[in-house]
């Protein structure tokens, strides 16, 4: 359904705008939605979209957050409530590292798919799938023959 949903607003916004602005532009949706007007009377939709980008983004930054603070206090084994404090000091202190958005776009195209990438998308996976068979093995091995 998702997928579904982010094809008809890619569509949508390659209709309106056309490939070329779509593919320059940093928010195509919000282009987009500035130039909808219903009857003289919805003319203004883009504060209300706005209104919606920045909700999701909060949720989705307070669900990234709480998914931090829960994977450090089961790694560690230290409460959840003593990570909040320094791990919010950390990200806000990160998130003066960029000057602007285009740099932080830049220096993340450099970086992150150069290094983080191959990290993320094969060497875990790989690891991941290495230790499962070995624990399957070492269990299979315990197991009496029957």
């Amino acid at each position: 359904m998702t997928a579904l949903a982010l094809t008809f607003i890619n569509q949508l916004i390659i209709f309106v705008l056309g490939p070329k602005i779509a593919a320059g532009s940093t928010l195509p949706l919000l282009e987009t939605v500035q130039l909808i007007e219903l009857a003289e009377v919805f003319e203004r939709m883009d504060a209300l979209f706005t209104l919606f980008l920045f909700l999701g983004l909060i949720i989705k930054m307070v669900a990234f957050f709480n998914g931090a603070v829960i994977g450090l206090e089961r790694i560690t084994k230290i409460g959840f409530k003593k990570w909040v404090l320094p791990l919010g000091a950390l990200i806000y202190g990160l998130s003066f590292l960029s000057p602007n958005y285009t740099h932080h776009i830049m220096t993340g195209r450099k970086t992150v798919v150069t290094f983080w990438f191959p990290v993320f998308q094969f060497i875990l996976p790989l690891l991941l799938f290495i230790v499962i068979v070995i624990r399957k093995r070492k269990k299979l091995k315990k197991q009496p023959a029957s």
